[in-house]
């Protein structure tokens, strides 16, 4: 059971838009381990790790959505030989 209470004093928001907040920021947590974690390499994670600290407008969104021409970067991972 949630402590309503307690939820309204952390961020003096309703507890609906303080759960769902919590639920996206797992999510976020979750795909950066998924997607950005693959490197063994110190410096690589923590640049990796700074990516939250930049905002991206709407407009840089659709700037860089433009820039998808279904090429791959790096290593085929649909045909990679060990």
């Amino acid at each position: 059971m949630w402590d309503m209470n307690l939820l309204r004093k952390i961020t003096r928001r309703s507890p609906n838009e303080q759960i769902v907040r919590a639920f996206v920021s797992i999510t976020i947590f979750l795909l950066f381990l998924i997607t950005i974690s693959r490197t063994i390499r110190r410096e690589r994670i923590i640049s990796n790790a700074r990516i939250f600290d930049i905002e991206i407008t709407l407009k840089d969104m659709q700037v860089i959505d433009r820039l998808d021409n279904n090429e791959h970067i790096g290593a085929d991972s649909e045909n990679f030989n060990c």
